[in-house]
């Protein structure tokens, strides 16, 4: 991680405790991938910040963030690949749950690009199948909120690298996305992804799949109980840092990388360099 830190487009180190984002997860965040300095899927990333802002009413100055997130790019990391986050959290200077009077804050972070395994795009990577279930909230399903504590226990569910990712479903044994990226199952001529509206992240690579056109298949938001698995014939899954990897492997079931998911893993890398070339 680097450490250069802005907070309201001031570089610091400071810890603010009246942030109640630290305190309550009171906020929203984007992890857009950075490739020769330019932001990847940006449009998609605000889009659903600022949707996570409007729906837990926090108060943003966008025409500002804008600004900042520009500049720190700019400033530090022109022509770099990485990582930053944005953090939009509410600020209130008395304690307690009441938000009134809040304003918001936006932090600015940057880190190095996660390297994965190339087996993970080519071979294909194995779903552990996690205990943990998925509440439902529809006030809180679908944005990206600061939150994140089921993540962080189905997280630690596994340890094994056999494992590139945890399959979670709801609490009604529903299939909903995984830790950090969301999924996708082919069907003969229909690709369905299951439907948000009471719990999980709606991913921004999820979104741009869903807005494709030209595809040779229907693509659907469905309901996918978990024995959906056994008649799937591809399943890949995806975030708008990584890209798509192939499933191979969940619980006893198995499959191939097949055609449409490599075809959708070279449009995914095409948006990465073809919008940094821009």
């Amino acid at each position: 991680m680097d450490e250069t830190i802005w907070i309201d487009g001031t570089k610091t180190t400071t810890c603010l405790t009246n942030d109640r984002g630290l305190a309550y997860g009171d906020g929203v965040f984007e992890t857009i991938r950075v490739v020769k300095g330019r932001l990847t899927l940006v449009a998609l990333h605000m889009i659903r910040l600022k949707n996570g802002c409007k729906r837990l009413s926090i108060p943003a100055d966008w025409s500002s963030v804008t600004e900042q997130l520009n500049k720190f790019i700019q400033s530090n990391y022109y022509g770099k690949d990485g990582v930053v986050k944005i953090i939009i959290t509410r600020v209130s200077q008395r304690r307690g749950y009441s938000p009134h009077g809040g304003t918001s804050r936006c932090i600015l972070q940057w880190f190095s690009t996660p390297t994965y395994p190339e087996k993970n795009y080519t071979t294909g990577v194995s779903l552990y199948s996690c205990a943990l279930q998925l509440g439902w909230q529809p006030q809180l399903a679908g944005i990206k909120h600061l939150n994140r504590l089921e993540q962080v226990l189905a997280r630690q569910e596994w340890q094994s690298e056999n494992y590139a990712e945890g399959l979670l479903t709801d609490y009604q044994g529903n299939i909903i996305e995984c830790t950090m990226s969301n999924i996708f199952l082919l069907y003969g001529d229909k690709l369905i992804t299951p439907d948000l509206s009471h719990c999980g992240v709606a991913g921004v690579m999820r979104q741009w799949i869903l807005s494709l056109s030209g595809l040779p298949v229907a693509v659907e938001i469905g309901h996918l109980p978990l024995n959906s698995l056994e008649k799937a014939t591809e399943l890949f899954i995806c975030n708008s840092i990584f890209g798509i990897w192939p499933v191979v492997a969940c619980q006893n079931y198995r499959w191939q990388a097949g055609n449409l998911t490599r075809y959708l893993q070279e449009k995914a890398e095409s948006v990465f360099h073809d919008e940094a070339m821009d």
